[in-house]
């Protein structure tokens, strides 16, 4: 139920959905973090908006769901690179 503040780089991004379960902030960019720590602070709508979203939010899947994506990935790469050879 907590809204989360995340740098906008790496795996993070694909588990929140920005301006509904948290917000990003540019990576290395301490004013910017800072901002957005004082935007959900300040604005307690938007605050109470996410922690309702985060309450409802299913995007992470189970360890089985997880790996049976993870293989999805893979095999779609390996398909990808022998067609471009």
């Amino acid at each position: 139920g907590t809204p989360v503040i995340a740098t906008n780089e790496g795996g993070i991004k694909e588990l929140v959905d920005e301006n509904v379960t948290g917000l990003f902030f540019e990576n290395e960019n301490v004013e910017d973090l800072k901002n957005k720590i004082e935007l959900l602070y300040a604005d307690k709508e938007l605050r109470e908006e996410m922690y309702k979203n985060c309450i409802d939010y299913k995007k992470v899947p189970n360890e089985e769901e997880y790996i049976k994506e993870l293989l999805k990935i893979y095999e779609e790469c390996i398909e990808n690179e022998k067609n471009f050879k």
